[in-house]
């Protein structure tokens, strides 16, 4: 039993009155970062713009070291740029509301939301016909973990469908440093889809988002962990790691070594993982702790590492979402040594009764729909289905912004 989707924790579902969906996850956590997936790269035939279409489904087995740049021109006529002021309002506006005029009292309610939640809006790039009418446009907003979450217009016409996937392709490389592109889509959205597709993107997984109410009663203690299996806190390693060399350790020391000991914990559970493979191999898992950390409000008595003979070997992270009212379920993985042992449900149910009895509504999670364990899993813990979305992501690796 491994991870729920790691890389999509955060602040969730941003809808404006039209109906587009901004799903803005600040960690962008949990990326799996082994030596296998990602990229065969997009392949497009002379003279046309129709990509290889085998191409855009990644499996675990597939390398991330061999990738071809993507590099679209706008429709003739039309200029691509980088979009700033007056410009940058239009272009947001066309991402929220694509089909419609734009709309002031719209715009100006994102960019407060972006304000307050320090979102960097300086990536956001347009196309534009000679007359100067934006005709598509594309947002990338950086995260912690060298990531970049996208969103782009929604086109219909062809020739504005084209300057999508050359406004996707342009802002998802203009981040510097980023190595990692994420979006979420509809998944009955296939233009949207094959607009990505098209600027260098590919699909990742679909993914389910669940809920369910928090604990009112505390489930009972676990007693019965497997032999040799134990666990310990973020915040109890700390203590542990004080109290065992009080007069050498200072506290960067002890906050760097369960960092460290996190990080093992971390790379033992991706082994043979389930659970979006195609993650990895793209960032390193201190970028995947670093979006770990950023992922709502970091509580270390809610970080927990599982051990098997003293040595890492799985983690379970919960963070608070003040606007939602929830815990996020950030990340859950385990190594191959203590899967298929009950590990997995008894590590959940000790996180359901921690977080018995704190403030808040809901917790949340977000999996992979491929890992059907963790599905089922989840289910008998009374998690219930509340939305679906298409994960695409493209792979920043050696793709140097020009």
């Amino acid at each position: 039993m491994v991870s729920p989707p790691h890389c999509f924790g955060g602040l969730n579902w941003w809808r404006n009155r039209a109906g587009a969906v901004f799903s803005w996850f600040p960690g962008f956590g949990g990326t799996p970062a082994g030596d296998s997936g990602w990229y065969k790269g997009m392949v497009f035939r002379k003279g046309s713009r129709t990509a290889d279409r085998s191409a855009w489904t990644m499996t675990a087995d597939q390398s991330c070291e061999r990738q071809e740049k993507v590099r679209l021109l706008p429709p003739p006529g039309c200029t691509l740029v980088q979009a700033d002021g007056e410009l940058a309002r239009q272009a947001i506006g066309r991402v929220i509301a694509p089909n419609e005029p734009i709309d002031s009292e719209r715009v100006n309610s994102f960019l407060s939301y972006a304000d307050l939640r320090q979102l960097d809006l300086s990536h956001t790039w347009c196309v534009l016909e000679g007359g100067g009418k934006v005709i598509a446009a594309a947002l990338a907003i950086p995260a912690p973990g060298r990531a970049v979450m996208m969103f782009a217009s929604e086109e219909k016409e062809p020739r504005s469908r084209r300057a999508g996937s050359c406004v996707i392709e342009r802002a998802s490389r203009s981040v510097a440093g980023a190595v990692l592109a994420q979006v979420l889509i509809e998944p009955d959205e296939a233009e949207q889809q094959s607009m990505f597709m098209e600027g260098g993107f590919q699909r990742l997984t679909t993914l389910s988002y669940m809920q369910r109410p928090l604990p009112t009663r505390p489930p009972a203690a676990i007693r019965d962990w497997p032999a040799e299996v134990s666990i310990i806190s973020w915040q109890e390693l700390q203590s542990t790691l004080r109290e065992g060399n009080p007069a050498r350790s200072t506290e960067k020391d002890c906050e760097d070594e369960t960092r460290r000991e996190f990080i093992a914990a971390l790379d033992a559970s991706y082994e043979q993982t389930r659970d979006c493979p195609g993650l990895k191999g793209i960032r390193t898992t201190e970028d995947v702790l670093a979006g770990h950390l950023d992922t709502g409000e970091f509580d270390p008595s809610l970080w927990t590492m599982v051990r098997f003979r003293d040595e890492p070997a799985g983690v379970l992270l919960f963070s608070y979402v003040a606007e939602r009212q929830a815990y996020e379920l950030v990340y859950i993985g385990l190594a191959p040594s203590v899967r298929g042992k009950g590990v997995a449900s008894r590590l959940l149910q000790h996180g359901l009764r921690r977080l018995c009895g704190r403030p808040g509504r809901y917790i949340t999670l977000a999996v992979d729909e491929e890992n059907q364990p963790a599905l089922k899993l989840y289910k008998k813990l009374g998690f219930a289905v509340t939305g679906r979305r298409t994960a695409l992501i493209r792979n920043l690796n050696n793709i140097n912004d020009e």
